[in-house]
Parts: C-alpha cells; structure tokens; sequence
C-alpha cells in the first residue's frame, strides 16, 4: 500500500497554484492536499478548499475572512488568517 504524499499549497489561487490542484486531482492515489492558502481570492479558495478538504485553509487578507465569516460557515474545514506572512516565509526556511 502506498501512502499518499500531502501537498501544501502557497497561493493556491495563483495560476501555479491552480495548475498544481489539476496535477493533484490527476493522481489522487498519490497526492492529498493538506494546506491551501491565497492572499485575498476567498471565493476560488473556498471553492478549493470544499473540493480538497485539506486539513488547514489560510487567506491573508484579514477583511476577507471577517467579510466570509471563515470558521463557522464551512463546517469542520479549519480557515485562519496568516497576519504576518513575511514571518512564516522567513521562517519556514529554517524548518
């Protein structure tokens, strides 16, 4: 039995991003996405995140979570705000 790789995805809504989840949805004996995040694209996120079900779903763009009450409109799906996102880029490479 294989185990499927989980992907996170930074910028899920970006063209890259967008063309990544194609690949994924490809092979998804393969692939599971763990994480998606975008910076302001809530509706094309949230459309992302109900198709994948990934484990955590970060937008960066503070007014957009509040304007789609993100956390008690899509059920179990986990959404938070990333308020610092050049802290975890800077940090992420240290991991």
């Amino acid at each position: 039995m294989t185990t499927k790789k989980g992907i996170a995805i930074l910028g899920s809504t970006g063209s890259i991003g967008t063309q990544t989840l194609d690949v994924i949805e490809s092979y998804p004996e393969k692939f599971e996405v763990s994480v998606l995040t975008a910076n302001s694209n809530a509706d094309l996120l949230i459309e992302q995140a109900l198709k994948f079900k990934p484990n955590a779903v970060v937008i960066v763009d503070e007014t957009k979570y509040t304007e789609y009450n993100f956390g008690k409109n899509f059920g179990l799906l986990f959404f938070f705000v990333l308020r610092k996102p050049h802290a975890f880029f800077s940090t992420s490479s240290t991991c």
